[in-house]
C-alpha cells in the first residue's frame, strides 16, 4: 500500500486502507474490446468455409458429428499474409481442417484434425495461398 501524501509512517489505520482499495477499484475499468478480449464464432453445423469475418476470433466448432472447417483460395477470400484465426473443437465431432482449391495447409506431420474436444489450433497465413496449422492437432 502507498499513499501518495506520505502522511502516515508506521501504522496505517485500517478505515485509510479500505478508503484507498475503494478509490482504486472504482477508477479500474474493464476494456470493452480489444487484444485481451476473446470474441466467439459458434459454428455448430458441419461444414464452414472461413470468410473475412472470421478474424479476431474464435471459430468453436461444436457438432456431435464430424465436421468440416474448409480454408477458401485467396481468390475467394483475400485474407492478409499474416492473419491468424484461431479454432476451437467444443463438440465431440472432431474437426478436420481442409484446404480448399490451391490452398496448402502446412503443418507438423501433415496433421490436419483437432484433437480432442477442447483442443484448440490456429491457422496463420504465410503466403498467397498457404497456411499454418499448428496446435493441439493429429493425423
Amino acid at each position: 500500500l502507498t499513499n501518495t501524501n506520505a502522511q502516515y509512517v508506521g501504522r496505517v489505520p485500517a478505515d485509510d486502507i479500505i478508503d484507498v482499495l475503494i478509490d482504486d477499484l472504482s477508477n479500474s475499468q474493464v476494456p470493452e474490446s480489444g487484444e485481451n478480449i476473446v470474441h466467439f464464432n459458434n459454428q455448430t453445423g458441419t461444414a464452414h468455409t472461413l470468410v473475412a469475418g472470421d478474424i479476431g476470433k474464435l471459430g468453436t466448432m461444436t457438432n456431435v458429428a464430424t465436421n468440416i472447417l474448409t480454408v477458401p483460395p485467396n481468390s475467394s477470400v483475400g485474407f492478409t499474409i499474416g492473419t491468424k484465426i484461431n479454432i476451437a473443437q467444443f463438440g465431440s465431432g472432431q474437426t478436420t481442417i481442409s484446404p480448399g482449391s490451391g490452398v496448402t495447409i502446412n503443418s507438423a506431420d501433415s496433421a490436419n484434425k483437432i484433437r480432442v474436444i477442447y483442443s484448440t489450433a490456429s491457422l496463420i497465413k504465410t503466403g498467397i495461398n498457404i497456411w499454418l496449422l499448428a496446435g493441439d492437432i493429429t493425423i
